[in-house]
């Protein structure tokens, strides 16, 4: 086979990445990473640190105090106080620089059309810009900035006001979260704030477990809920309404509405981990006279502890569990399919049958020592062992990050059981059983986790309500990976080792079956995939259809089902979503597909330059990670991987592979980039190419 590949720049490549990487690994052996400053969490923070510092005496941040002889900083540290009776005035003048520091800070990442998008790269919205204005007119510096101000008016008025942000559906708490900020400010008044309604979700636990209207309640532990909660709170105490039974009935509900914030609030005093949610509750009730309760304080604790060096606030704390996953699929390679056929190699057999050194791509001893002892050690503590009370969530998921506010969900839990799939025979015996125990019981969750209709959602669904979110074609693809990944290790047991009696073994075939066949309701007339995760801002839905075909062929890939029409489908429409010069960007695919593939044709649509500087070397990982099953089986995907891998060789080259690619939550569409996903995608992209497509050695005979 030859895919015109100079192999010595591919590993070249490939070590330099690797290399930058394992540079970013933390001291404890797992990778944390670092989320882009957001105008949104920054704004919202600022406003409710002003809005609760206005409104509570200073002896309100009591529970906010550090340490005897230590002292905040606006880095959201603490350094040595001389005097620490003097500590109520050290508060009142770093909150003030505080404050001054993230207004600078937002000053400076305005964009060109006087709006801010949700960080910085991101387009303008409406969300963002109105949040920002608010934040100014609520510290009383809007007169210093005029011209930025006038600028950001005339954005909004463009866009067509505060009025589209109310908006339907799932988008409505996030509209009431924002107009809700934008009131405290005086920019609208109260009767803008849509009403929403928080007695369904103040209901008792029985009463969402039996009763048939509960099923479409949003999960108890979702944002929605927690933006509800305090959207709805804050506007029945500024605008009351004029039935005085609903208004007493409404004012019994609060301290209802209370205790159920209070039981969601995490021990660090955050909302699912999250500074936006977090300052949205902070402020709603040390408004509504709530400044001295405990959720107001801890939550002022956070926001303050959670500040970033540069002043600003990122829109959850990290994705310290989700990068280190990553940077173990990139290291170990972790589903390379073999050169010989179309089935994926038993994540195990990198291990013992690779002829490659750590240079290459796989694992030597050395590092596979540094990632088996503290890596694996630390994401096994960071899975949920106990079973949480208040929100009602069985034992067994990861989440996101170790926060104390992080939630299990389905796509961390799939990324982790993936990465434990390679270890469990990599390690001591010893290790390996509390490998197995994890893989147990997060199987076990995954599989309850599954939607009726046979996808998965990504947040999961409390064991006292039947509520759950809508099915997500990545997370699915995702969730069918891990299951047949371990499937094949259980019904293997090459070691000796027993089917685990947690897990019934036999409902993991129908759940399977249950998934592919949604997936296969969700693929479009042109053959791609819309995925709920990793948005491109590019596309007129927001959404990112090369990350959804690639985890679609990736998960038939693992499930040995490649010659599927579904995964067909996907890879022409990737590889006819190619651009020119090899990348992946938007246009993802233009709109008539009735022809045959074939080199020319289509392909010549891609020669767009403007459209080309749009690629990312994340959508390219993504697409070759996807397409290297099949280079064997038709020359059309040879030439497709080969351009793409010479377009990524390139980028490191250039350093275009520390450019992270802004990305969004779908259907929030909530923009963010993580400085550590480029250089995660790409090395696991690039690791499979080196193993896979390395020159085979000449045998020679002696004569």
């Amino acid at each position: 086979m030859n895919l015109q590949l100079d192999f010595e720049r591919l590993r070249l490549a490939h070590k330099t990445v690797r290399a930058e990487l394992m540079a970013e690994r933390s001291a404890d052996g797992h990778w944390v990473g670092k989320l882009a400053g957001s105008p949104v969490a920054t704004a919202m923070a600022v406003s409710a640190l002003v809005v609760a510092h206005r409104r509570m005496p200073t002896t309100s941040f009591e529970l906010a105090r550090p340490p005897t002889g230590l002292r905040w900083t606006t880095r959201g540290g603490v350094q040595p106080a001389e005097d620490d009776s003097a500590f109520d005035n050290i508060v009142q003048g770093q909150l003030s620089e505080l404050v001054v520091s993230s207004l600078h800070w937002l000053t400076g990442i305005q964009n060109a059309d006087g709006g801010w998008g949700d960080c910085r790269r991101a387009r303008s919205n409406v969300a963002a810009t109105t949040l920002v204005q608010a934040a100014f007119r609520l510290t009383g510096m809007p007169a210093e900035h005029a011209d930025l101000m006038a600028c950001a008016d005339r954005f909004v008025a463009v866009q067509g006001g505060v009025s589209t942000l109310r908006r339907a559906g799932s988008g409505k708490a996030w509209a009431a979260a924002v107009l809700v900020n934008c009131a405290l400010a005086g920019m609208v008044p109260w009767r803008r704030v849509p009403p929403l309604t928080f007695e369904q979700v103040d209901r008792p636990p029985w009463w969402r477990r039996w009763l048939p209207a509960a099923s479409a309640l949003p999960p108890a532990t979702s944002d929605s809920t927690v933006a509800t909660l305090a959207a709805r709170l804050v506007k029945c105490r500024f605008e009351p309404l004029r039935n005085p039974l609903v208004r007493f009935s409404h004012r019994g509900m609060e301290a209802a509405s209370l205790a159920q914030l209070e039981r969601l609030q995490a021990a660090d005093g955050s909302f699912l981990a999250a500074p936006p949610l977090t300052a949205l509750v902070v402020m709603s009730l040390a408004s509504t006279g709530y400044r001295e309760h405990s959720i107001v304080l801890r939550g002022v604790e956070f926001l303050l502890s959670s500040v970033r060096a540069d002043a600003s606030w990122p829109i959850v704390t990290d994705l310290a569990t989700r990068n280190t996953t990553l940077a173990v699929w990139a290291e170990c390679g972790l589903g390379i399919v073999d050169s010989g056929s179309d089935t994926a190699v038993n994540p195990q057999s990198a291990i013992h049958n690779s002829q490659f050194d750590s240079d290459e791509g796989c694992l030597g001893g050395h590092d596979q020592e540094l990632l088996t002892a503290p890596c694996l050690d630390w994401l096994l503590s960071c899975q949920q062992t106990t079973d949480q009370g208040p929100t009602g969530i069985r034992p067994g998921g990861w989440s996101w990050s170790d926060s104390p506010g992080a939630m299990p969900n389905a796509s961390d839990t799939a990324g982790t059981l993936l990465a434990l799939a390679y270890w469990r025979r990599g390690v001591p015996a010893m290790r390996r059983e509390r490998v197995q125990q994890a893989a147990r019981r997060g199987i076990a969750w995954l599989l309850d986790q599954q939607n009726d209709d046979g996808g998965w959602p990504l947040f999961c669904r409390p064991s006292n309500s039947r509520c759950r979110g809508p099915s997500a074609v990545d997370l699915t693809s995702d969730a069918l990976r891990a299951i047949a990944a371990w499937k094949d290790l259980w019904q293997s047991a090459a070691d000796g080792e027993m089917v685990p009696h947690a897990v019934r073994i036999d409902r993991v075939p129908a759940a399977i079956d249950r998934g592919i066949a949604w997936l296969l309701t969700q693929q479009r007339e042109d053959g791609s995939f819309a995925a709920s995760s990793f948005g491109n801002e590019q596309q007129a839905d927001g959404q990112n259809p090369v990350y959804g075909a690639a985890r679609v062929i990736m998960a038939c890939a693992e499930l040995g089902r490649l010659e599927m029409e579904m995964a067909r489908r996907a890879a022409h429409w990737l590889i006819r979503s190619q651009h020119g010069g090899g990348g992946w960007g938007p246009p993802r695919a233009p709109l008539d597909y009735s022809g045959t593939h074939h080199t020319g044709g289509p392909r010549s649509l891609r020669t767009n330059d403007a459209l080309a500087k749009s690629c990312s070397v994340e959508e390219a990982a993504w697409a070759v990670t996807a397409l290297l099953p099949l280079v064997e089986g038709d020359p059309a995907y040879a030439l497709a991987v080969a351009r793409g891998l010479n377009w990524l060789a390139s980028a490191v080259e250039q350093d275009q592979h520390r450019r992270p690619a802004v990305v969004g939550v779908w259907p929030t569409k909530l923009w963010y980039h993580e400085r550590l996903f480029p250089l995660t995608y790409t090395a696991g992209a690039l690791a499979r190419a080196v193993r896979q497509l390395a020159p085979q050695p000449v045998a020679t005979l002696n004569v």
